[in-house]
């Protein structure tokens, strides 16, 4: 018995190698052609076989503790692999899921935006952004790509926030559009989706609109307490 349980350590190793060959393959870490669906699909079934290597490393790391053969083996390859296979799969599920919420969200129009359920929705990832950012390859375009999405969601929230302002005038709105360099761009009547709002790259000028919003808001209150005194 003993035997046979030492012939099946140095298999087991070539099985962990070769699955390693697959985790490491650079198409899990590029995003150009593609397909979230499929790569999920393939992750899948890479999980199905580390689970079963798992299954039988522990097989025989308990016959090695019952058997009393001295020190058992390790297979830190597996748990290295176990891992790696866990960053690449989270990258792939966030960026299906991301995308699937970009495909409902870039049509809604402006007055039906849900800020909290996007916000939350973006925290969420962004956790699995910086976890990739930490562990996988810099080079990796999908993780570039799943950032990009993430934040250009995200920091679109702040502005709006702002352009749902009440207290907003002409004049601040016409202070907006020329921020964006967007004179005829008909943000006042609100009549706009998200994607498009998104597409103007309003997040790069995120603080100067939130500005204006604030002052027209600092204008209105001040105007109310004028209008007391009088």
């Amino acid at each position: 018995m003993k035997k046979k349980t030492l012939k099946k350590i140095p298999k087991l190793h070539v099985k962990i190698e070769a699955i390693q060959e697959q985790i490491g393959q650079r198409k899990y870490l590029l995003v150009e052609g593609a397909s979230t669906v499929t790569i999920n699909a393939e992750l899948a079934e890479l999980e199905s076989q580390m689970q079963a290597i798992l299954d039988k490393k522990r097989a025989v790391q308990r016959y090695q503790k019952t058997l009393d053969m001295g020190s058992v083996e390790p297979f830190n390859d597996a748990e290295e692999a176990r891992v790696s296979l866990g960053y690449i799969k989270r990258l792939w599920n966030s960026l299906h899921v991301w995308q699937e919420n970009i495909e409902k969200w870039v049509g809604c129009p402006f007055e039906e935006i849900d800020i909290e359920t996007i916000l939350e929705q973006s925290t969420q990832h962004s956790k699995t952004v910086l976890i990739c950012e930490r562990n996988l390859p810099d080079d990796s375009t999908a993780v570039h790509r799943l950032k990009k999405l993430v934040f250009d969601f995200k920091e679109t929230m702040p502005i709006v926030e702002a352009l749902g302002n009440k207290y907003l005038n002409p004049v601040h709105w016409e202070e907006i559009k020329a921020i964006l360099g967007t004179p005829s761009f008909p943000l006042e009547a609100k009549q706009f989706s998200l994607g498009e709002l998104v597409g103007l790259n309003v997040a790069k000028y995120a603080d100067e609109i939130v500005n204006v919003s604030v002052t027209a808001t600092q204008e209105f209150n001040l105007q109310a307490q004028l209008d007391q005194l009088t």
